[in-house]
């Protein structure tokens, strides 16, 4: 659970490293590079003991398939309350299907 949850953390980092730039087009774009790689840093320093820790009770393709739904997870969350995008019937049914596919890979193990 350690693992799941650290990488649930970075998935985060990263998605603040990727668009919390984006409230501030003010900022130079080396500025805004360098405070993005801080963020990055924190995300592979919780991301690559996870993966590592993971890779003991899960196969590689479900630590990626784990990272990927994270990731979306932390992307809706962070486009809805920082951005207030609004998400319409195309989105959510695109995410669903994304999460279908991830429920694929989990079962391709029990079968």
């Amino acid at each position: 659970m350690i693992a799941v949850s650290l990488l649930f953390l970075a998935k985060i980092f990263l998605m603040i490293a990727w668009y919390s730039h984006l409230k501030f087009p003010d900022l130079a774009m080396w500025q805004a590079a360098l405070i993005s790689w801080g963020f990055a840093f924190f995300e592979y320093s919780l991301a690559i003991p996870a993966i590592r820790m993971g890779e003991k009770q899960f196969s590689l393709p479900e630590i990626q398939v784990m990272q990927f739904l994270f990731l979306m997870i932390a992307f809706l969350g962070f486009s809805v309350f920082m951005f207030q995008v609004k998400l319409n019937h195309n989105h959510l049914i695109g995410f669903a299907l994304m999460f279908i596919g991830a429920a694929l890979v989990y079962n391709a193990n029990t079968s």
